[in-house]
Formats: C-alpha cells, sequence, structure tokens
C-alpha cells in the first residue's frame, strides 16, 4: 500500500483542518476512554499518529505516558512535532516492521483509522509489539450496509457506474472496510474484549467540500483504488457545487488483549 503512504503525505497539510480535528479527535477521545477502563499504560504506541491529532488527545488522557508516535508519511510527522502539546513525544517515521520490538514493547498500543492500511504482516508485527496482558484499541471503517444518506448513496452510485464502464473491474482495490470476524482472525493471539458499531454523521454545506473531505480522507483511493480519480471525476458531475449533503461514516471501535 506504498500508494497509499504516497497519497497522505500529499495532504499532510490539509489534515490541520478544523472539520478533521473533529472526525479524528472525537474518535481518538473514544479510544483513549475506552482504553483507560482496561489499562494504566506507562509506554504507548500511537500508530499512524497522521499531524497528531490523535497524539494530542493521547497526551492528555494519560500525562504520565511514555509515548511513541508512528507514520509513514515525512510530511505529517512534520507537522505533528511542531504542536506544542506533544513535544515530549517520540516520533518515529516508517512501518510497524521497523520498531526495534526486541527492545520495547507497550502496554497500549493505539490505531485510529489506521489498522485497515496496514498488511496481514504489519499487524502482527503490532501484535508482537504488545506486551504480556497488553491492550490494542482502534477504529477502522466497517463494512455494513450503507446509510441512507446522500454521501453514501453517491458512493453507491459511482460503483455502478465504474461497473458499468468496466465490467471486470472490481471496486476494492486499494483498501476497504473490515468486517469484525476478519479483524479477530487477523490478531491470533490477542483476546477480545469489545466490540461496537458507530455511525458517525458529517454535513456538509456544500458538496465541493464533502468531496474533498473524500479525497484527503483517502476514501476515493481506499474505495476506487487504480479508478480513484475516474470515481472522483464521476462524483463532481454528478453533484451541484452549491448543494448540501450529509454522509455517514460506519465505523469499527475495537479493544483486544494480549495473553
Amino acid at each position: 500500500m506504498a500508494e497509499a503512504f504516497l497519497h497522505y503525505d500529499q495532504v499532510a497539510s490539509s489534515y490541520d483542518q478544523p472539520r478533521h480535528h473533529f472526525f479524528y479527535g472525537h474518535l481518538a477521545e473514544k479510544l483513549c476512554i475506552l482504553a483507560k477502563e482496561h489499562v494504566q499504560p506507562e509506554s504507548i504506541l500511537d500508530v499512524g499518529c497522521g499531524t497528531g491529532i490523535s497524539t494530542v488527545e493521547i497526551v492528555k488522557y494519560f500525562p504520565g505516558a511514555e509515548v511513541t508516535a508512528l507514520d509513514r508519511s515525512p510530511s505529517m510527522l512534520e507537522l505533528a512535532r511542531k504542536k506544542e502539546d506533544i513535544r515530549t513525544v517520540t516520533f518515529c517515521y516508517g512501518q510497524t516492521k521497523n520498531l526495534p520490538i526486541s527492545e520495547k514493547r507497550f502496554d497500549l498500543i493505539i490505531a485510529n483509522m489506521s489498522y485497515h492500511w496496514l498488511s496481514p504482516g504489519d499487524r502482527l508485527v503490532l501484535r508482537d509489539a504488545l506486551k504480556e496482558n497488553g491492550v490494542l484499541v482502534m477504529s477502522f471503517p466497517l463494512i455494513m450496509p450503507f446509510p441512507k444518506k446522500e454521501g453514501n448513496s453517491l458512493l453507491l452510485t459511482i460503483f455502478r457506474r465504474l461497473k458499468e464502464m468496466q465490467p471486470a473491474w472490481h471496486p476494492f482495490r486499494g483498501t476497504r472496510g473490515l468486517n469484525w470476524n476478519e479483524v479477530v482472525r487477523g490478531l491470533p493471539g490477542l483476546v477480545p474484549i469489545r466490540f461496537e458499531r458507530y455511525c458517525m454523521e458529517e454535513r456538509f454545506r456544500r458538496a465541493s467540500d464533502f468531496l474533498e473531505v473524500l479525497r484527503v480522507r483517502g476514501v476515493f483511493f481506499g474505495f476506487f483504488g487504480n479508478k480513484a480519480t475516474a470515481a472522483e471525476n464521476i462524483a463532481r458531475a454528478l453533484l451541484q457545487k452549491g448543494e448540501a449533503i450529509s454522509y455517514a461514516w460506519p465505523i469499527g471501535i475495537a479493544i483486544f488483549r494480549r495473553r
């Protein structure tokens, strides 16, 4: 998924907009509250920390912990390092396989809307980075029937249009939402403690704002892979720039413990 990380490197500056702070910050807060019920960590890993939106919440909820933040985007990390609230955090560039597992393990790992971008091998490395009785909490896009919102219906329409244009094309060539069973299967050795389905709705005053959010958060790339540009062009042709539109994000929130 190198293309995905290149995408995020290119849109890094857009992530520090208020709308993205609300989205990722809100989810990070939910994960921190959930984690606090199960662990009092001395060491924490923030996987896919991006520009540090999640990291800010982690430091706020666990002020005494030693926090390491990992990301594959140099531009994202550069912005994260500038945040005053998280100057004490250790920032690392690279993949999970670059972590010095033999030297350091973590009481708590937080993966806020980043787990689905990891390869199966990287997910196992993440598991191995947990101490015994350590906890992994995550949020991830969830496969479920799309809510009946204008934005969700738009994505289904794009699926259909692309299939009409190229019948052999498969809609998920990038990443995709996950279902709970495949998350559990992908983390052998970890015991699931809790799973919940969560739907987060956003309302956009203009369709152009909605399309920009889908682009920046990697939705076009994640859903449509090498057809991302074609998908975005179809969306722009279908929408009036000034129209308001809603989108509901189906999200899974889960917590695991290593035994």
